[in-house]
């Protein structure tokens, strides 16, 4: 453990930049004496917050130090896991060192293959192992299952949190489900998709949304539902890179159905946290500052509501069709309001980032780096059209985004995989 004060830095650093950016597990009371505080706990902590930290006994080792905090955390877990003595405690700290895995040093090797379907385009496997245990850990434990509807004790929502940060990991960064179906033919079982469009609504009910805090709070709930309609946009990229012969255009596809639920979500979102309503651009760089725990998930409502939009439409994603069959040629119509799509969502993205970097806010969630890495693989298609008017643009929006990604890749090792001049060893897919 470092000294007192760097702890205690680090949970302040947590609070402003970790603090529902993604995740929200703990209230500032709940850390407010470190020395209570669990070891593994502290460790997660450490992990992700003192990349912003410039203190001097980090001294240039930055990230050799999160990786040994990281380790650390995970050597408790597994103790507890081994010696039966895990607790809620336990999952939080599952939670934050899945995270910084994603933020952490990658594989020398990996560079920015699968930039639109995997999650930063890197080694996942821990990740993936911490989140798969802190999923069966919180089903065994009964956290997916609400035992109090209408109570509201400290206790019972800290639990709710833990429950819903653990499903926005699952939809950002776990490993696509898949069902193992081998009822049709025993000598050929085959693995199937799991379609949220055909649900059987279940007795039981999940645990409630976590209670908001104070008169802003309210926008992490719109944050994980975002989240879930991001995990639907992976299986679709996945069925398109797998040769799913049903044509976006066709009534019943993914492209459709996620667009409907889209539309859905947008239609639903309160008035209040509205683009046009929060004015943002006429904030003050410090009181954007002071409530980063709502400016940060507005921002990714922002960034991820573009980027679905932007994927949806992705070039890559129907320039290749022709070159299968005949068949699954791509109509003019389509391909031309799919590319306007694209483009105008892409600019979006391009003009956030502008408006973030004006008003110098730092931003700490590391899936936003993969969504701008998208909106930039988008912009290299168009840096290639024939009306220069459209390709200077591009070129200027590109710059934008990888300037931006240079600014992330110094705080985040993982985004350096974006951002890294070595070749890439595999199709964007």
């Amino acid at each position: 453990m470092p000294p007192k004060e760097v702890v205690a830095e680090g949970i302040a650093l947590y609070f402003q930049y970790c603090h529902k950016q993604p995740l929200w597990l703990f209230l500032p009371d709940s850390l407010s004496i470190p020395e209570q505080c669990r070891s593994e706990v502290l460790f997660g902590i450490l992990s992700l917050a003192l990349r912003y930290s410039n203190d001097p006994f980090l001294d240039g080792r930055t990230d050799q130090m999160c990786r040994q905090y990281a380790e650390a955390a995970r050597s408790y877990v597994m103790f507890r896991i081994v010696q039966g003595t895990v607790d809620l405690s336990t999952l939080q700290c599952l939670c934050l060192i899945a995270l910084a895995e994603y933020i952490g040093e990658i594989h020398p090797g990996l560079t920015k293959s699968h930039v639109i379907n995997v999650p930063l385009a890197n080694d996942t496997h821990l990740a993936w192992l911490h989140i798969g245990l802190a999923t069966n850990l919180a089903k065994c434990a009964g956290l997916d299952i609400e035992q109090h509807e209408g109570e509201s004790t400290p206790a019972l929502e800290e639990r709710r949190r833990v429950f819903w940060s653990i499903h926005l990991l699952n939809q950002q960064y776990a490993p696509h489900s898949m069902q193992l179906n081998m009822l049709r033919d025993i000598h050929n079982p085959k693995y199937m998709a799991v379609n949220i469009d055909s649900p059987r609504e279940m007795g039981m009910k999940p645990p409630q949304n976590p209670q908001k805090n104070d008169a802003l709070g309210g926008i992490w709930v719109y944050m994980v539902q975002l989240s879930t309609l991001w995990s639907e946009v992976q299986h679709y990229v996945s069925h398109c890179a797998s040769g799913d012969p049903m044509p976006p255009w066709s009534v019943d596809s993914g492209y459709c159905i996620i667009g409907a639920h889209l539309m859905d979500i947008e239609t639903k979102f309160p008035t209040s946290h509205r683009y046009d309503s929060v004015r943002f651009q006429e904030r003050s760089p410090e009181e954007l500052n002071r409530a980063r725990e709502y400016w940060s998930p507005w921002l990714y409502l922002q960034f991820t509501y573009h980027a679905v939009h932007s994927v949806l439409n992705h070039p890559f994603l129907y320039s290749w069709r022709p070159q299968q069959s005949a068949q699954l040629a791509v109509p003019n119509t389509f391909w031309k309001t799919s590319s306007e799509l694209a483009l105008i969502h892409t600019t979006w993205t391009a003009r956030l980032i502008d408006m973030i970097t004006e008003k110098e806010y730092q931003l700490s969630d590391p899936f936003l780096g993969h969504v701008v890495a998208i909106a930039a693989t988008i912009l290299i298609y168009y840096c290639r059209a024939a009306d220069p008017t459209v390709r200077d643009s591009a070129q200027r929006k590109l710059e934008t985004c990888t300037r931006f990604l240079s600014d992330l890749a110094t705080k985040w090792p993982r985004v350096q995989a974006i951002v890294s001049p070595h070749p890439s060893p595999g199709p964007i897919f």
